[in-house]
């Protein structure tokens, strides 16, 4: 799940999520949170409520910013505010996903699967038809 893919989604502002400063989160439609998880990112956004999520930035420097702003009748945009998150340090979470998505963290193996059986499988071939008779 990447940031990307709620763009053009109405922001509902941002709100507290936890009990610590920096536990601060973007809520757009649909229950949908961009959840800041870096200690030394403790301001809140403000005025980016009612705004459209319109663009993604990540830059080299390990940062990702997002911009939003209006969606005019024609189509075209207008640049409100930017919100910059630590590419490595915010999640993304949904209604239906039961774990928080870190978009800029490499994805990790699934360590819960068995691992491959198949140096231990040893398959003979089909029987011959004659012997069985």
């Amino acid at each position: 799940m990447k940031p990307d893919h709620y763009l053009g989604r109405k922001v509902l502002g941002a709100e507290i999520y936890g009990t610590e400063n920096w536990e601060w989160a973007i809520k757009f439609d649909g229950d949908v949170l961009f959840k800041n998880s870096d200690k030394r990112r403790t301001k809140m956004p403000e005025g980016i409520g009612a705004l459209a999520f319109l663009r993604v930035q990540e830059s080299d420097d390990g940062n990702t910013t997002l911009i939003f702003g209006s969606i005019r009748p024609d189509g075209t945009a207008s640049i409100g505010e930017s919100v910059q998150l630590t590419t490595t340090q915010y999640s993304i979470s949904t209604p239906d996903n039961t774990a928080e998505v870190f978009p800029g963290r490499p994805v990790e193996e699934d360590e819960s699967l068995p691992e491959d059986p198949s140096g231990d499988r040893v398959a003979d071939g089909p029987e011959n038809a004659e012997e069985e008779e």
